[in-house]
């Protein structure tokens, strides 16, 4: 068996970011285990601080992540709360044939990110 065992984002601005992810994760399940990551599952997101990348680093980021929550009222919540709302780009709602509900976002350096559940 394989599994993601971290992710590792370089953000703008720590703090913000922090912030941000304290409060999704919070509602999503997650659980904030060091100064600057959160794990659920096995799986590990930490950030860090860049201000400036050389030239081995400039790299593109993911296009986006999914979390996989387990309940509409999961995604509704995360569509409710303050820090998510102004980054909304679609959702939530009914988006594939398979019948997932979904909420897609950005974080505070435009990242993209979704929060869905599929029954």
């Amino acid at each position: 068996m394989s599994s993601i065992k971290h992710i590792e984002f370089w953000v703008s601005n720590l703090k913000i970011s922090l912030d941000f992810y304290t409060e999704l994760f919070s509602i999503i399940g997650w659980s904030h285990v060091d100064e600057n990551g959160f794990s659920c599952d096995g799986t590990k997101i930490y950030f860090y601080e860049k201000q400036e990348l050389d030239i081995h680093t400039k790299v593109p980021g993911p296009r986006h992540i999914c979390f996989q929550v387990g309940g509409k009222d999961i995604v509704d919540l995360v569509s409710n709360s303050p820090i998510i709302k102004n980054g909304i780009l679609h959702g939530p709602d009914v988006l594939h044939e398979n019948g997932s509900y979904m909420l897609v976002f950005k974080d505070p350096d435009n990242y993209i990110l979704e929060v869905a559940y599929k029954s």
